[in-house]
């Protein structure tokens, strides 16, 4: 009688459960994009680069709504 042992502690995983592990990770991954984009931003804001550079770009891109008119940039 011999005994083998796995690396993965003697479970093996359907191609559902692997498929499923998967799309946690991409969506943790995603989530950690959005969390550090925000987090970026946060940073930014108070300095000169943001106030010069992208809050104009902002205005003139998203400064009127159709429906709502200022959105508040």
């Amino acid at each position: 009688m011999e005994i083998v042992k796995s690396n993965n502690g003697g479970l093996s995983l359907s191609a559902g459960e692997e498929f499923n592990g998967m799309i946690k990770g991409v969506s943790k991954f995603f989530m950690m994009v959005v969390f550090l984009g925000t987090i970026m931003l946060w940073i930014m804001m108070p300095t000169l680069t943001y106030r010069n550079k992208w809050l104009p770009y902002m205005r003139l891109k998203f400064g009127a709504s159709t429906y709502f008119g200022s959105s508040g940039l």
